[in-house]
């Protein structure tokens, strides 16, 4: 059987950490299930993690901010630039991808016009409004 995980997959464990993953990578480990994550979402993850990156440092950095409007003495933050933090997090990805044995395969060999002959149909993955786009190369 194949999991194939979707960006949303990484919300919150973005290096495959988590009790869910450990569990996921146990039953591959036994041959009851194999990863995947297709190129399509590989690629944009680091998007995902910039921005979370920056969403989790305006507010450690607003916190202290506060703390510091009350007197209380503060550290000083060392945050990361968030978009060399993406670029690093790229190569750590690819190589905890490889190191669980995640198929990554790479974007479908599909033609714009066929692409857009189902976004016209609205036949799915996409939806009215024109969504699905990233969803039809997964």
């Amino acid at each position: 059987m194949f999991v194939v995980l979707d960006t949303n997959s990484f919300h919150g464990d973005p290096m495959l950490r988590g009790r869910n993953f450990r569990l996921l990578h146990t039953e591959q480990a036994k041959g009851t299930l194999q990863l995947v994550v297709p190129e399509a979402v590989r690629a944009e993850l680091p998007r995902r993690y910039r921005e979370q990156l920056q969403r989790a440092s305006t507010r450690a950095s607003d916190a202290l901010t506060r703390l510091g409007a009350l007197d209380v003495k503060t550290p000083t933050l060392d945050l990361a630039d968030p978009s060399v933090a993406s670029e690093t997090y790229t190569l750590l990805l690819k190589a905890r991808l490889n190191e669980l044995g995640v198929l990554v395969p790479p974007l479908p060999d599909i033609s714009v016009d066929a692409l857009f002959k189902l976004a016209i149909d609205e036949r799915r993955p996409f939806r009215a409004g024109g969504t699905g786009f990233k969803d039809a190369l997964i």
